[in-house]
């Protein structure tokens, strides 16, 4: 079913088209937000979407080959219409898309949360948006740190459009500094834990509670290499993984993010946690292989034990 048309829909699209950001290079900071957000909901796909007259257009993408679909089509096109996120559950009990070309046939989409980009009044764009092949609800705080992420979306796409004009240069650098600020506010707020490792294997950001979970000081994770031989790592049935073979080894190798994997690893006294990990890429500017790979994990060893 196709989606109404936004009553302001002129205004709308000339709004779109003053921010010059279709059918352009990527933007890495948005990548980055893109792969935050992917982490933070354990989704295989998350986009940035930007809807346009006759199409939506992937303005940032993990997990999907296509740049642009049909408008007619498009999950975004119904979340532009109101302020608050769209969340769908399963998309198959939703007579809006139970018969969706992307539900009966790729990608599949069983759920969908879309969190409007909105840039003024009754002004929203597009989406930052999360997708999953599976039937699944979210949870409150991560629609909340959705939230946060999608106005970060729309504070780095005015910065974008306002560095075109050097006279507001000055308050573009400010605009960047209170998103970094905000960034670092989600990352420290999240119970998940959060690693970010370089392309040597070295740790180079950790949240709080990734510090929790693991037992590990900041100050002691900040440049370990938790896939060295010093720690024994196991798949879900017990076996160990062969040295230099870990799904951040397959990340930086393939560039594709791997979702929802249980990992067994050794803790300092000869343990083990189990930990449900996703893994997802990050690229420097005109990179073709992630120069980091983003961890997000939480620890499930007591489930593990029942």
């Amino acid at each position: 079913m196709a989606a109404p048309i936004p009553f302001n829909e002129k205004q709308r699209l000339a709004e779109l088209q003053d921010f010059e950001i279709l059918d352009n290079l990527p933007d890495p900071d948005l990548d980055a937000l893109v792969a935050l957000a992917s982490s933070i909901l354990h989704v295989p796909i998350a986009l940035i979407s930007l809807v346009d007259q006759d199409r939506q257009w992937f303005k940032a993408k993990l997990g999907l080959e296509a740049c642009e679909t049909d408008r007619h089509s498009a999950f975004c096109a119904h979340a532009i219409l109101d302020d608050g996120p769209l969340l769908i559950e399963n998309a198959m009990e939703d007579p809006r898309f139970a018969k969706n070309p992307l539900v009966v046939g790729p990608p599949y989409i069983r759920s969908y949360f879309g969190f409007p980009l909105v840039v003024g009044p009754e002004l929203r764009l597009g989406t930052l948006c999360a997708i999953d092949v599976r039937v699944r609800s979210i949870t409150d705080q991560q629609i909340v740190q959705m939230k946060a992420l999608a106005q970060l979306v729309v504070n780095q796409m005015k910065m974008m459009r306002s560095a075109r004009d050097a006279i507001m240069l000055a308050s573009a650098h400010e605009s960047l500094y209170r998103d970094a600020d905000r960034a670092r506010i989600i990352l420290e707020t999240m119970t998940e834990g959060v690693l970010i490792k370089d392309r040597a294997g070295m740790v180079v950001q950790a949240n709080p509670s990734a510090c929790k979970i693991l037992a590990i000081s900041h100050d002691k994770l900040i440049g370990m290499k938790l896939d060295d031989a010093g720690w024994l790592r196991l798949h879900e049935d017990g076996s160990p993984y062969p040295f230099n073979d870990s799904p951040v080894s397959e990340v930086h190798r393939t560039g594709k993010a791997i979702t929802n994997v249980v990992v067994g690893l050794q803790d300092e006294v000869g343990g083990f946690k189990w930990l449900q990990m996703s893994f997802s890429p990050l690229f420097e500017p005109l990179e073709i292989k992630p120069s980091y790979v983003i961890m997000t994990f939480s620890d499930i060893t007591s489930l593990k034990s029942h």
